[in-house]
């Protein structure tokens, strides 16, 4: 998965509708591929209501599911069908497609807000032609949980005008797979610190802080400087050179710049003084301060 999707994750939920509610709306053709051989073919239905907030993705700000969003969705699945893995999100490589999204149903309030029922059919064998037995199980016991993928397309104006990420429909690219709860990285603030790949991700997408809100790596969907300097400074610290190439990446960016905290930005002036590198009286100068230490002068 590229770093141009967005993630819903939505466990499943009591559905005032089946599967009988719910019409196949995938292309006849695609469908009877599908079926080819079930003779019992099994239907998991899930539903989620909505405007809906996604998950906080790896790659940027969640964004909140509008009715458009899922109006757009339909509108495809008529068109082709959107295929699931049961393994969850594939971050390299092929994903398989085990699960099927096979049908849609909206149920508005007229006020934006309602519920969006997904129909999905589950065949017997997974990709690979081993059993899907076990994930049949789990969706009649009520236990999957799913994670909609889609390159989003945001609604420009709100966003210009309030800031607001409004997700009003698909560019395409559409899965919608099983995951177990937690599977999704989760970057609002976390402890998990040891992931390179997802903070290297992350550093190359230009989302870095120089806050430190509570010392943690990953905080409000950024990689913070600071806290990787904390952890670069500890005596035991593991993966050294991995957080100083992430600090060194930061300085790097386009954006980041070499910025250092106040303290850091003191004890390098004292060095600079201290070994002759540096005059204090030309950096209060360089600082616009020459005339405090003057005024200083007189006093005495």
């Amino acid at each position: 998965m590229s770093k141009d999707f967005v993630v819903l994750n939505f466990k499943q939920t009591s559905s005032k509708l089946t599967a009988d509610d719910i019409a196949n709306t995938i292309p006849a053709n695609q469908l009877a591929e599908l079926l080819n051989g079930d003779s019992n073919p099994y239907y998991s239905v899930e539903a989620i209501e909505y405007p809906a907030m996604g998950n906080t993705h790896i790659w940027g700000v969640p964004g909140e599911y509008t009715e458009k969003y899922f109006q757009s969705l339909e509108k495809s699945l008529k068109k082709n069908v959107i295929p699931g893995s049961k393994n969850g999100h594939s971050y390299g490589g092929k994903p398989t497609n085990d699960i099927f999204l096979v049908g849609m149903q909206l149920v508005g309030n007229g006020d934006g807000t309602g519920t969006v029922y997904f129909k999905n059919y589950i065949p017997p064998k997974d990709f690979n032609g081993g059993d899907n037995y076990g994930l049949i199980r789990d969706a009649k016991l009520g236990l999957l949980q799913f994670s909609l993928v889609s390159k989003p397309i945001y609604d420009e104006k709100e966003l210009a005008k309030s800031g607001k990420y409004l997700i009003i429909g698909s560019k395409g690219g559409d899965r919608n797979d099983a995951v177990e709860e937690g599977a999704m990285k989760q970057t609002v603030n976390s402890t998990k610190s040891n992931d390179f790949g997802l903070l290297r991700d992350l550093v190359s997408n230009g989302q870095v802080t120089h806050e430190n809100i509570d010392g943690n790596v990953i905080q409000n969907g950024k990689v913070s400087r600071p806290a990787l300097r904390q952890i670069v400074s500890r005596a035991d610290c593991e993966n050294k050179a991995e957080y100083s190439e992430l600090i060194s990446m930061i300085d790097k960016t386009k954006n980041g710049g070499k910025t250092v905290e106040l303290k850091e930005a003191i004890d390098m002036v004292v060095v600079a003084v201290k070994n002759g590198q540096a005059v204090f009286a030309d950096i209060a100068r360089n600082a616009g301060c020459d005339k405090l230490i003057r005024n200083a002068e007189d006093d005495k």
